[in-house]
């Protein structure tokens, strides 16, 4: 009589073999296919790691374990021509308009930060030569395993050399899936979160990366 038992989660296994060497012959072939289905079932199951979509617009909540403010951000992002914008407000954005800006970051011409304030109607130059943050920068990301995050099915990975964890979830697309994100921690010295609502994909308004009128006046303020 022959046995196999297969433990199919450490991919471990014991044989006792029935009597002759056809039986024999037979029954490691059967066990090693079922060992090498076992190793691909798992290589194919660790997803790569998330990407960035390549055009997309979310709310971003800041928030901090020390106290209770949150701070309200609107971002934009557009790799293709290698611009972004987060607008940082007093409150949360709404499609109503009910909200006031208190100074916007702009990545432009792939290499520029500006600051833009509207209050003092000027603007400052912070960066030169600084690229924008590339969809890929999860890339060297850990995979932890898959989490209920706010009542979603997602993602969990980690950035092991900053310490950063980030979740995600996949969403279907007019041009296919992709990987939104739901929150990622910010760095050991920064506690805290940023948690991201109203994530929309797609083509961005090129109007919202141009510089205000006002950036011809030159201060010297940071955001």
């Amino acid at each position: 009589q022959k046995v196999i038992l297969v433990d199919t989660t450490t991919t471990s296994f014991h044989i006792t073999f029935c009597k002759g060497r056809a039986m024999k012959g037979v029954s490691v072939v059967v066990v090693l296919l079922v060992i090498v289905c076992l190793y691909l079932q798992k290589v194919e199951s660790k997803p790569n790691p998330p990407v960035w979509p390549f055009e997309w617009n979310a709310t971003l909540a800041k928030i901090n374990p020390n106290n209770n403010h949150i701070w309200w951000t609107k971002f934009y992002y557009d790799y293709h021509s290698g611009q972004a914008r987060f607008d940082f407000m007093n409150g949360y954005y709404n499609m109503n308009q009910q909200w006031s800006l208190n100074c916007s970051i702009y990545f432009t011409n792939k290499t520029y930060i500006w600051m833009s304030f509207p209050d003092k109607q000027g603007c400052f130059l912070d960066h030169v030569h600084v690229p924008l943050i590339s969809p890929w920068w999860l890339n060297t990301a850990v995979f932890k395993g898959n989490e209920d995050f706010r009542g979603t099915y997602s993602e969990k990975w980690e950035l092991e050399d900053l310490q950063i964890y980030y979740w995600t979830r996949k969403v279907e697309t007019p041009h296919g899936p992709v990987m939104i994100p739901l929150r990622s921690t910010n760095q050991i010295n920064d506690p805290g979160a940023t948690d991201y609502f109203d994530v929309v994909v797609g083509p961005q308004n090129p109007e919202l990366f141009k510089l205000p009128k006002y950036c011809s006046n030159r201060i010297n303020q940071g955001c």
